[in-house]
């Protein structure tokens, strides 16, 4: 968008379109207008013209692998790796991987790799 007026002229007809056409109810409090760099959406967010994981989701991403990898919790260690840790990335990468860079994907493996490693979830059988 070229000025922030066409910007809300776009929401206006676009608020209208989906209030008479599709009856949903758009909530102002949490629409804006911003450039696209500056917002996200479900998780993404754009770069440089390209869709991109938000900074945000990559940190809950950590966070969650991190509470299924800590060693206080009382499970086998097959059940954790074989099923809850896998399960957890299939979903996110399903999810999000279409927008992960390569960088990023290459490196939330090596932490996790590196992590799994050093908490002593890999079992007998490697």
């Amino acid at each position: 968008m070229k000025s922030r007026r066409a910007g809300e002229r776009v929401m206006a007809s676009i608020s209208r379109f989906l209030e008479r056409k599709l009856r949903v109810r758009v909530n102002r409090d949490k629409s804006k207008v911003v450039k696209a760099e500056e917002s996200s959406f479900l998780g993404f967010t754009f770069t440089r013209k390209r869709l991109t994981v938000f900074e945000k989701s990559l940190a809950r991403l950590k966070s969650e692998l991190r509470r299924l990898t800590g060693r206080s919790w009382g499970v086998s260690m097959d059940y954790r790796r074989c099923w809850k840790i896998r399960t957890y990335l299939q979903g996110w990468m399903n999810y999000l991987g279409v927008a992960l860079k390569y960088n990023d994907s290459v490196e939330v493996d090596h932490w996790l790799r590196r992590r799994v490693r050093m908490r002593g979830v890999v079992g007998r059988d490697g």
